[in-house]
């Protein structure tokens, strides 16, 4: 689960975005905590959630109620999350510890947050130098500490102070 990683990452020293995580049920009750911690726009999605999928940008309660809702009805656990500035997002694929790949996603459909191609977003391989090398060694013991041979490790930069974040592994 995200949940799951989150810990693993944040005890690696790699940035996450400030997250809330608790039951739906007690989710769904403390609308004005989660947006005390995270701002009045943040992010709702899916533990399990991949693709983008049940991943929703909360603006106002009528939102935060509705995704709540969904996901009662679905059985699915949320994750509240701090929205982080970005004009898009990076996957670093990791082959081992040597082989990389890195792929950049750019939005192309502003009535999205997602940063993937199946909402919209256009995909190209680009230097892996545009992510710094120590967030690519955070990356490799990260999928070292996990256990995985070969990985997509989700990064963004926040593009007004420059920090980057993991959003998740796959």
């Amino acid at each position: 689960s995200k949940v799951g990683e989150y810990v693993i990452l944040d005890s690696l020293g790699f940035k996450i975005p400030d997250s809330y995580f608790t039951s739906i049920k007690y989710l769904e009750k403390n609308y004005s905590e989660v947006v005390e911690l995270l701002g009045k726009t943040f992010i709702l999605k899916d533990d399990l959630g991949r693709k983008g999928r049940n991943n929703f940008l909360i603006t106002n309660i009528s939102e935060f109620k509705a995704a709540c809702k969904l996901a009662k009805e679905q059985k699915i656990h949320l994750i509240a999350q701090k929205v982080i500035p970005n004009d898009g997002d990076y996957r670093l694929l990791l082959f081992g510890k040597s082989s990389k790949l890195v792929i950049e996603w750019t939005r192309t459909n502003n009535d999205s947050h997602l940063n993937k191609t199946l909402q919209g977003a256009i995909a190209k391989i680009v230097d892996e130098n545009v992510i710094p090398s120590n967030i690519i060694e955070l990356s490799i013991e990260a999928i070292e500490e996990m256990d995985l041979k070969i990985a997509g490790v989700d990064l963004i930069q926040d593009k007004y102070t420059g920090e980057w974040y993991c959003l998740e592994i796959n």
